[in-house]
């Protein structure tokens, strides 16, 4: 969603596509299988100058059939009998003349090439320099890099060690919580019998108190009956 529109112009009088002549094709980048656009955002743009023939209306109209014509032009007055209506291509071409006839304006420029060129020399021959120093001293960086991250990974075996040892008592201290759980309840099971035996002991006694008061009424019953 930020990539800004980028089209490359091809300007060419090579036959490209022989099977498929045209003066200005437009290229974008497709799926290969459904031929769906990448993006319109970047493509390429092809002016055959070969081909004004083909132009369409529409190429006439965006000017695309004056500049291929100024492409075209084989000698300064034919490119000046085009550019004659328009002072801006005017003005270029006249300075483009300028600087191909006039002799000194063509030392000016190959002295500014041949400065362009040493001082890219320079540039890349300090930066060679600066980076063969500099190479022990990333080496070293990296080494001292390279045994902090093995001290770091040693420690962070070791906080896996523990964590799994963590982790193993955890499920060790949950085992014996479940079997704490299992035996209270057990040990609730027996107290809840036991309080049922305690009841059934009492009810035995009472009838056992029950069942004696009735003896000792009856005895003495039939000790008054013996008696009489």
């Amino acid at each position: 969603s930020k990539l800004k529109p980028t089209t490359h112009f091809c300007i060419t009088n090579q036959e490209l596509f022989p099977e498929y002549p045209e003066f200005y094709a437009r290229f974008l980048l497709l799926n290969a299988k459904n031929h769906q656009p990448y993006t319109k955002n970047f493509g390429i743009n092809v002016l055959q100058l070969n081909h004004i023939d083909l132009a369409t209306k529409e190429d006439e109209q965006n000017n695309l059939v004056y500049w291929a014509k100024l492409f075209n032009a084989s000698t300064w007055e034919e490119f000046r009998a085009l550019a004659n209506n328009n002072d801006s291509i005017k003005e270029v071409g006249g300075l483009i003349f300028t600087l191909n006839t006039d002799n000194q304006a063509k030392e000016i420029l190959e002295g500014q090439r041949r400065y362009r060129e040493q001082m890219a020399s320079q540039y890349t021959a300090g930066f060679t320099d600066c980076e063969e120093k500099l190479n022990p001293i990333i080496k070293q960086k990296d080494e001292v890099i390279a045994e902090k991250d093995n001290v770091i990974a040693e420690k962070n075996n070791t906080i896996a060690e523990k964590d799994n040892t963590i982790a193993e008592m955890k499920a060790h201290n949950t085992e014996i919580e479940t079997r704490n759980a299992e035996i209270e309840a057990r040990n609730a099971e027996i107290e809840a019998r036991n309080a049922e035996i305690e009841a059934r002991n009492a009810e035995m006694k009472a009838r056992n108190a029950e069942m004696e008061a009735k003896i000792a009424r009856l005895t003495a019953e039939l000790s008054k009956h013996n008696n009489e």
